[in-house]
Parts: structure tokens; C-alpha cells; sequence
């Protein structure tokens, strides 16, 4: 019985470990701007005679297949936010997803409502957290920008501390 190792991750994460990217990498850019979450299923192909031991140091991954999920908000997603903004609620949008995914996920809500606060979310730049964590004043990002995508879990906490050490009431939900 021959023991086998798999990896699911995001494509940009475990590129640097593959094989040969190139059929690939040109299957994620072709499906790249749909704004589906894409997942690349590998095999990992560790060292020979060695195991794989948790980490893809070293190791080597063989693509199988590309997976493309897409994120659909529900139909009501838009009144129920344009409610909360008209009591002067406020929006952070925060992802560990590509920003280009979240991007594609929000843009339905300018769309679907009047709403200046609806509109932002949709048509304001999306902070990644490479961005975030370089910015010198991270704290204006977080208050003057509303979604965030590609950020840590740990990023997501610095964001909910920045807000509320700047008196913001804060209220998370989750997907």
C-alpha cells in the first residue's frame, strides 16, 4: 500500500513548489478574472526515500486538478446591508481570499442598491495584507478602506483592535 501526501491550497501559494507550473499557471489565469475562489490539488512528492513530514520544504508537487469555487452572496445581502447603512453602520470586508476574488464577490452589492456605503465596498480598492503590513500608518488603511483581502488572521485581529481603539463599536460575522 503505497502511502500518498496531498496538498489544497491557493495557486500563488504553492506555485513555488510545483513541478512544472506552466499548463497550470495558464489554466489559473484564464479562470482568474471569473473571481472564483481557485484551489490547486497537488500531490506532494517528497524526497526520495523520505516522507512527508508536514512541511513542503523540499518537496516538490505534482498538480492533479484546479479547483474553481464561486461565492455567491445571498439575494438579500443588499437590503439587509443597505438597512445597517442607513443607521450609520459602517463596512469592513476582511478576507484571507485573493483580493481579485473578493473584489469579484462584493461587486454585486453596487449594483443591487443605492447605497453610497454599498457602492464603496464595491468600487473602493482592495487592501491586501502584503499592503497593510508595509504601510507605515496602517491604521488610516484600516479606517479609510473597507474590504481587505488576502490578510492573516492575525491581521484581521489588528484591524478589529485599530478600529476599536479608535472608539468604533465592532461587530464581526462570518461566512
Amino acid at each position: 500500500l503505497k502511502e500518498v501526501a496531498l496538498a489544497l491550497g491557493a495557486f500563488e501559494a504553492l506555485k513555488p513548489f510545483l513541478k512544472e507550473p506552466r499548463g497550470t499557471e495558464a489554466a489559473w489565469k484564464e479562470l482568474f478574472p471569473t473571481g472564483w475562489r481557485l484551489l490547486l490539488f497537488c500531490e506532494i512528492e517528497a524526497a526520495p526515500g523520505e516522507k512527508f513530514a508536514g512541511s513542503l520544504d523540499g518537496c516538490r508537487l505534482r498538480p492533479l486538478a484546479l479547483v474553481a469555487l464561486s461565492d455567491d452572496l445571498r439575494p438579500e445581502a443588499a437590503e439587509v446591508l443597505e438597512q445597517f447603512a442607513d443607521q450609520g453602520v459602517e463596512f469592513k470586508i476582511l478576507s484571507g481570499d485573493n483580493p481579485e476574488t473578493v473584489r469579484a464577490t462584493v461587486a454585486p452589492l453596487a449594483g443591487a442598491s443605492p447605497s453610497p456605503a454599498l457602492a464603496a465596498l464595491a468600487s473602493n480598492p482592495v487592501v491586501t495584507g502584503a499592503e497593510l503590513e508595509a504601510d507605515q500608518v496602517p491604521h488610516e488603511l484600516v479606517t479609510t478602506r473597507s474590504v481587505f483581502g488576502r490578510v492573516s488572521p492575525w491581521q484581521k485581529v489588528q484591524i478589529v483592535r485599530t478600529l476599536t481603539a479608535l472608539g468604533r463599536k465592532v461587530a464581526m460575522i462570518g461566512d
